[in-house]
């Protein structure tokens, strides 16, 4: 049965040029099924209201689904390269993520996620991310 969760999303993208720092707070919902946590919440990205977004999280990894007029499926596994597709209302693009670090402190009633990756097009680094989630059960 899913409980109700107060997030606290922290993400730093940084280009090399410019470092974009993004933070808010949200509800949303987590459960647990067959060993892989489901956290569950809405957020609005590049003005982009009501986008779906769901973080199933397993021991080695993580996925971020993201549904709505942006959507996509990035699995995050430590030390791996992975592609994945940004679909967007103007097209599509590809990218691959590298993960640095990756660090799952879980639990039914609080956790946090701790994610750094580097973003790559074409072969070519275009930022270097950070991505830091604290939940906590109302």
């Amino acid at each position: 049965m899913p409980k109700e969760v107060k997030l606290r999303i922290n993400s730093i993208q940084d280009d090399g040029n410019q470092s974009n720092k993004i933070s808010f707070k949200t509800k949303g919902s987590l459960y647990n099924k067959n060993n892989t946590y489901y956290l569950k919440y809405k957020e609005e990205l590049e003005g982009v209201k009501g986008i779906k977004t769901t973080l199933k999280i397993k021991p080695d990894r993580l996925t971020l689904i993201r549904q709505g007029k942006l959507r996509m499926i990035q699995e995050f596994v430590l030390d791996e390269k992975r592609e994945f597709d940004y679909h967007t209302p103007y097209g599509t693009l590809n990218f691959e993520v590298e993960v640095k670090n990756l660090k799952l402190d879980l639990g039914s009633s609080q956790g946090k996620i701790n994610l750094s990756y580097q973003l790559y097009n074409d072969l070519k680094i275009i930022s270097s991310n950070e991505l830091n989630i604290f939940y906590k059960e109302e």
